[in-house]
């Protein structure tokens, strides 16, 4: 079955295989491939946000390589302050774009309380980071 609704394949498909100008970008499970995409371009399409150059992996101490940061490795309510550069209200969730020691960082929450210019409280588990191939 071909489908450009990624939530229909991840729903009907045991298998799924993205393609990328007409080639196999990566072939897996819908739940590995949300989880552990093989490069850059292919967490993008999936709607990933918190993509990491390799410099910024390594400013981070993780290894010089090119790194999704995905929204389970961010917590609010303890941490270093995270600037709210727009806050986006979704309904039941608030999207925040944030400013975290110079990382521009994407994370949704049920809680909305935080504006523009503000500062929440941000943690990074660093140890939730999924290397990719690529840049």
């Amino acid at each position: 079955m071909v489908t450009h609704d990624q939530q229909e394949a991840f729903l009907l498909a045991d298998q799924v295989a993205v393609m990328r100008e007409g080639r196999l970008a990566q072939v897996g499970s819908p739940e590995a491939l949300y989880h552990r995409p093989a490069d850059a371009w292919v967490a993008r399409f999936l709607g990933h946000r918190n993509l990491l150059t390799p410099e910024q992996a390594e400013r981070l101490g993780l290894p010089p390589r090119a790194h999704l940061l995905p929204s389970a490795a961010l917590g609010v309510g303890e941490g270093v302050g995270a600037r709210v550069l727009e806050r986006l209200f979704l309904g039941e969730r608030t999207g925040y774009w944030l400013d975290w020691q110079g990382l521009r960082l994407y994370h949704e929450t049920p809680d909305g309380r935080w504006r523009e210019g503000e500062t929440l409280p941000l943690s990074l588990d660093l140890g939730q980071a999924v290397p990719l191939e690529g840049a």
